[in-house]
């Protein structure tokens, strides 16, 4: 009876990462399924290509290099997130629709940055779109699934010769970015379950696949507060973790930097730019020199980009490795750019530092380099000695070492990691140096798989809303920073109201606890009631508020100005006379992914009773049952408490 072997699926812009993990009597052997070994190329590309011609598919690798336009190439990502939620509904319904049931596809660009839309009909409208009426999007990302099982049965197979193994069962993980929502984690996991005919065993995102891989590692131990950023085609991200008790814990995001739009993507824009003003001045045959009138400056042939993005990505793979000194690359990296006629130019390690902003400490490099360091200066990471950086951004040339030199300048006690792997094997399977931030989360995942690992996940901050003590509004945490939310909870507190209910109602997150404000009332550090009853937040822009905010990071995530409370009976808006009160649950509901949902029930008892009169007849009362009585909030958003899903 053949074995099972844990694997990692990592769908990213650009590629798909699959790892495998694999128990041994020295430890784990872990390892990765790509394509045949070709210098350049890490992992396998997640793109479709649509040949017009012959109305036909190709998929990843291939794509061949002589074809005619590569207008028609599309990202399978891309094509997957036309059904991640949007705020507008009816958006989010249309792309939906595109995506199961539509003909249109996105075309290629390089390197505009998100020529994607949320909006897609609005993609389709401009132009922006091809057709293929014999498939839909959903069809494609099925189709792309297909050749990508058919690839990893093939490594498999060479894997169980050169291991004289008999794998022939999967166990999956699918890891995905902390960005995406949960559709795009439930369809995903969907297509994979159609096409490998397996339901991932383990789901994560890409920072918790990373925080097992560093603990696997051994690189951190019990005790330990870390952070990890996950830096990527199209963004960064960020999660601390800890161990306590041998337990894996990762903080939700709130307090945390939130996701930013920037990465390899990004890096490949300011080289294209770097390239095309290095030769914007490029003589044309048969017109004036450049500054004179009647000069003709050529553009780039738009049916060719595509060919550009692999000749980018493959100069920052040479440039990032060590060249021999007979190496045909030490005098640059050479990029063809398909204008009226085909152009070489050799990109140098100098220019490349340059095109980034490394050499002047601006541009795409610098604004990476901020987001990490702001992260690491937040007061809720001071216990943060480690951080470990990972993702294809990584290996992009010079950027670790100007990312190390910035944060020992400013933050001289926090150590910087990376999930360096130094193998020299030559095997097909074994992680390069060059790859080994590209492919760590899915072999963070196939661990994941491989240990039967559970992560366990918890609030970062504190979420609160007030009740009047003395007279004055005053926080009233309902769920405390540190508190497990696997698989979703509720909290909350009893209150009670009467009369026609609040007004300027908002709920608040802050970094203490309970018994932070307990500790602290008898110092004179904040601002407490006279009897120090109640922790001063007084109402919007008053100095007590501001002073709240400054001191414990009091900020309003729900509600505010116009969030309120109202009371309805038999469907009418009504007010609670006087002498009379309901009692009510009010807190948030926050599921398994870390989407808060503000909630309010009456839980007064069965038996109680109160007067009540409508607004729209004031001066009758009605006694009524006080359980009867229906809450309503407006102005009370959901919100996310996780980013880490």
């Amino acid at each position: 009876m053949g074995k099972v072997l844990n694997i990692g699926i990592d769908l990213g812009s650009d590629t798909v990462k699959v790892a495998f993990a694999i128990d041994s009597d020295s430890g784990i052997i872990y390892g990765k399924f790509a394509g045949k070994s070709k210098l350049t190329q890490v992992a396998i590309p997640a793109v479709a290509y649509y040949r017009v011609g012959t109305n036909e598919w190709v998929f990843g690798d291939n794509i061949s290099k002589q074809s005619e336009s590569f207008v028609t190439v599309v990202k399978i990502k891309s094509l997957m997130s036309l059904i991640a939620s949007k705020e507008d509904e009816y958006v989010w319904e249309e792309n939906k629709n595109y995506y199961y049931y539509g003909h249109e596809f996105p075309k290629f660009y390089f390197p505009v940055r998100r020529k994607m839309l949320d909006n897609f009909d609005l993609m389709v409208k401009e132009g922006r779109t091809f057709c293929c009426a014999d498939k839909t999007p959903h069809q494609i990302c099925v189709d792309f699934f297909r050749y990508l099982k058919n690839l990893v049965d093939q490594r498999r197979n060479e894997l169980n010769f050169l291991l004289k193994e008999q794998f022939d069962d999967y166990k999956i993980a699918l890891v995905h970015p902390s960005s995406v929502g949960e559709e795009y984690v439930k369809e995903l996991a969907e297509v994979i379950f159609l096409t490998f005919g397996y339901k991932p065993f383990k789901v994560l995102s890409s920072t918790k696949a990373l925080t097992s891989y560093a603990v696997q590692r051994g690189a951190i131990s019990n005790g330990d507060d870390f952070l990890v950023f996950d830096m990527g085609e199209e963004d960064i991200s960020v999660a601390r973790a800890s161990i306590f008790r041998n337990q894996i814990i990762v903080d939700g995001n709130e307090g945390h930097n939130e996701p930013l739009s920037i990465g390899g993507i990004d890096i490949d824009q300011a080289i294209v730019n770097s390239v095309y003003e290095a030769i914007a001045d490029r003589e044309t045959i048969g017109s004036p020199s450049s500054g004179q009138d009647g000069h003709i400056s050529e553009s780039g042939v738009y049916s060719k980009q595509y060919l550009l993005m692999k000749d980018i990505k493959k100069a920052k793979v040479i440039l990032s490795k060590e060249l021999k000194e007979d190496s045909v690359f030490q005098s640059g990296v050479p990029i063809t750019l398909s204008w009226d006629l085909c152009i070489q130019r050799r990109l140098t390690r100098e220019e490349f530092r340059k095109s980034i902003g490394i050499e002047s400490g601006e541009g795409v490099a610098r604004d990476i380099v901020d987001y990490v360091l702001e992260e690491v200066q937040k007061p809720i990471n001071e216990n943060v000695k480690k951080i470990f950086v990972s993702g294809g951004l990584v290996e992009t040339f010079s950027l670790l070492n100007y990312i190390k030199q910035v944060l020992a300048m400013e933050v001289p006690n926090v150590q910087v990691l990376t999930f360096d792997n130094d193998c020299s094997k030559q095997d097909e399977f074994s992680i390069k140096s060059y790859e080994d931030s590209v492919f760590a989360p899915a072999v963070g995942g196939a661990i994941v798989s491989l240990k039967n690992i559970n992560i366990r996940t918890i609030l970062s901050l504190s979420y609160a809303t007030w009740a009047y003590i003395d007279g004055v509004k005053c926080l009233s945490i309902f769920a405390e920073r540190g508190e497990v939310i696997d698989g979703g909870r509720e909290f909350v507190n009893t209150y009670n109201v009467s009369g026609e209910g609040t007004t300027k109602e908002e709920l608040f997150s802050t970094h203490i606890t309970r018994s932070d404000i307990e500790r602290n009332k008898n110092r004179g550090l904040w601002s407490y009631t006279p009897k120090n009853q109640g922790l001063i937040v007084d109402e919007e822009g008053t100095a007590r508020r501001k002073k709240a905010m400054k001191d414990f990071a009091l900020k309003t995530v729900s509600g505010g100005n116009y969030g309120r409370i109202y009371f309805r009976y038999n469907g009418r808006d009504c007010k609670i006379l006087q002498g009379g009160e309901v009692d009510f649950d009010q807190g948030i509901r926050v599921d398994s992914h870390g989407n808060a949902t503000p909630i309010i029930r009456n839980v007064s008892a069965e038996s109680k009773r109160v007067s009540i009169a409508y607004k729209s007849d004031p001066d009758r009362a009605i006694k009524v049952y006080a359980r009867k009585i229906e809450i309503v909030t407006k102005g009370l958003a959901g919100f996310v408490t996780v980013g880490d899903n």
